[in-house]
């Protein structure tokens, strides 16, 4: 299995051979933690909101926190109950 590098950007990538018959190491807790915090900075980082969000306006960045939360309520209370 053939990777590009080029593209990758300081972002760590596991790569997993899925016809071999091996797993990859299974991390400590304290190394999966630090390593999905890591993932969803980078995500952060990489998505079209991350230049937003610099140049946004304390009225845009409460209004932003409130649709989050809203959001969050919603994932919980509409769809959470859907399922």
């Amino acid at each position: 299995m053939a990777v590009n590098m080029n593209n990758c950007n300081a972002v760590e990538v596991l790569v997993v051979d899925l016809e071999a018959n091996t797993t990859p190491p299974i991390p400590t807790v304290e190394e999966y933690f630090d390593r999905r915090s890591k993932l969803f900075q980078q995500e952060e980082n990489l998505g079209i909101e991350s230049a937003c969000k610099k140049k946004a306006t304390e009225d845009e960045i409460r209004a932003n926190d409130i649709l989050q939360l809203l959001r969050r309520k919603d994932e919980v209370n509409v769809y959470g109950k859907a399922h």
